[in-house]
């Protein structure tokens, strides 16, 4: 059986009217230093350079994403492009190793999974099911059955 890697269509709207961001060290810049609507903007150019094949691997911009957009629990829309960014950034190496960073990544989605806001977990949780990379998921299979178990108890009651 071979499994393929899906292919997302991104469109942005807005993006005719505007100059889309092409520099990635601007992209860096906006992540670290802007508001959470700067944020949201870099995120969006990030993904449509991604998914356009324009940054080569995506690995340029995932230490940005990782130290400062993943900590963000306030924004939803932010937390969605970001769980988007991690589905479509490649998470092993030619050699087929996994990246280093996909470490941080698996805390963080450990962090998530434990948070007491159900839609943070419910995200975290659709993303998993749509990784297919063991390494990943291996370590956080404890958290997930604990938030699964936690989401059916309180169904129950």
């Amino acid at each position: 059986m071979i499994i393929e890697n899906g292919c997302p269509l991104i469109y942005v709207a807005g993006t005719i009217e505007k100059e889309p961001i092409n520099d990635v060290k601007e992209l860096k810049k906006m992540l670290e230093n802007g508001p959470d609507t700067l944020r949201i903007e870099a995120m969006k150019a990030t993904l449509s350079l991604l998914s356009n094949g324009q940054i080569s691997a995506g690995s340029s911009m995932l230490m940005a994403v990782i130290r400062f957009v993943m900590p963000q629990q306030k924004n939803k829309l932010l937390k969605k492009l970001m769980l988007l960014y991690l589905e479509l950034v490649p998470k092993v190496d030619v050699e087929g190793k996994l990246l280093s960073e996909m470490i941080l990544v698996c805390n963080g989605l450990r962090n998530d999974l434990q948070h007491p806001n159900e839609y943070v977990r419910g995200a975290s949780l659709r993303f998993l099911c749509r990784i297919r990379e063991a390494e990943i998921l291996e370590p956080l299979l404890a958290s997930v059955r604990s938030c699964l178990v936690d989401s059916l108890i309180s169904l129950i009651i």
